[in-house]
């Protein structure tokens, strides 16, 4: 087991946090959308897709830092 830094340890708690927050906030933007229209928008569908393409920046940015800091000590 890595004995991880102060620092590389808040980087790691961000980054996961970071993922948890965008992941709420896309599964609020679609429930939302979903009771303001339960029917098929294409406008609401693009909604969706930009909030689901948050989350996927999200963790590939939270993987960037995991492997980062998993590197430097190796």
């Amino acid at each position: 087991m890595f004995r991880l830094p102060p620092l590389e340890k808040g980087a790691l708690a961000f980054a996961v946090t970071l993922v948890w927050v965008a992941e709420a906030l896309n599964t609020a933007i679609e429930r939302l959308a979903d009771a303001v229209n339960p029917q098929y928008n294409p406008m609401i569908g693009a909604a969706k897709d930009v909030a689901a393409g948050g989350v996927l920046l999200a963790a590939v940015g939270a993987c960037v830092v995991g492997a980062s800091v998993v590197a430097a000590h190796l």
